[in-house]
């Protein structure tokens, strides 16, 4: 059975811009990567996974996973840890 680990900061990142559409690339927090973020509200990826490519400290986000479609077994891309409302579900809130 595989476990899953989640970063604890999985709520403060920004994965989606003011539209509400999905980022292409996130960007990592530099301090986690060195084991020494204190924030516990960080905006940035802490990156748990050690297969996932960085790119001038940014991750490429999996949009294979966000539909539910990744077969791979190391993507190198970012999977999401949490899913996303809908886009438009996202707007009309952010439009009140």
């Amino acid at each position: 059975m595989a476990v899953l680990t989640v970063s604890t900061n999985v709520l403060s990142v920004n994965y989606t811009d003011e539209q509400g559409q999905l980022l292409d690339t996130l960007p990592v927090c530099r301090d986690f990567k060195y084991g020494e973020c204190k924030r516990a509200a960080c905006k940035y990826i802490h990156l748990l996974d050690d297969h996932v490519e960085i790119t001038d400290m940014r991750v490429t986000v999996c949009r294979d996973a966000v539909s539910g479609k990744c077969l791979r077994n190391s993507c190198k891309f970012y999977h999401l840890p949490i899913v996303l409302p809908h886009p438009a579900a996202l707007a009309s809130s952010l439009a009140l």
